[in-house]
């Protein structure tokens, strides 16, 4: 039909160039440059606007062709992640939390070699700082927990070594006692001068 509508143009236009000259022969050469026109700045754009759609709808036909296949290995591979999530969540947290205690240990385990190389390495093999280290350990450990520590066991041992034959003397000397508070003289009343 686009081919059709140049020609019949140019068919008027012949039909046109026939006819003696007049108005008529003025009037259709005009219509005949006016479907060339229209030809020219709708129907060339239209017609390359439908070349393009063309392409784009085979080009979709091709992309669409394993569409729905695909489409469904999605919502299946969807239904089997529920699945997985739905059923294996604890397992994944237990072992995810695992992984991070791990990490945080592995951190705080590096942290502490780093300490104990730069007490070794650095800090120590400075003399007046190591001796101060020295120095503050000693006093600190040693003068205020370990010697209170030590004096108060030496002050138990010290009062069991006294308390043990004191308590064999008391035991040896307990019949004594008794004895003495039955034959006490002092219990008579004759013998009180005060009594009387």
């Amino acid at each position: 039909m686009l081919l059709n509508l140049l020609s019949f143009a140019y068919d008027l236009e012949a039909k046109a160039n026939s006819l003696p000259p007049g108005n008529l022969r003025n009037s259709l050469k005009r219509d005949a440059q006016t479907i060339k026109t229209i030809h020219q700045q709708r129907v060339l754009p239209i017609e390359q606007s439908l070349s393009t759609l063309y392409q784009s709808v085979k080009i979709l036909q091709r992309t669409g062709n394993g569409l729905l296949e695909r489409v469904n290995r999605i919502l299946a591979s969807l239904d089997f992640a529920q699945n997985f999530i739905t059923n294996n969540i604890s397992s994944v947290i237990i072992e995810e939390t695992k992984k991070y205690r791990k990490t945080i240990i592995g951190y705080f385990e590096h942290y502490m070699q780093w300490i104990e190389f730069s007490i070794s390495e650095k800090v120590a093999s400075c003399k007046p700082v190591a001796t101060a280290l020295d120095t503050a350990v000693d006093v600190f450990l040693c003068s205020y927990i370990i010697d209170p520590l030590n004096l108060f066991w030496f002050g138990i041992g010290k009062a069991t070594v006294f308390l043990l034959p004191a308590l064999i003397f008391a035991v040896k000397l307990a019949k004594y006692y008794r004895r003495m508070d039955s034959e006490d003289v002092y219990d008579d009343v004759e013998t009180i001068p005060m009594k009387k």
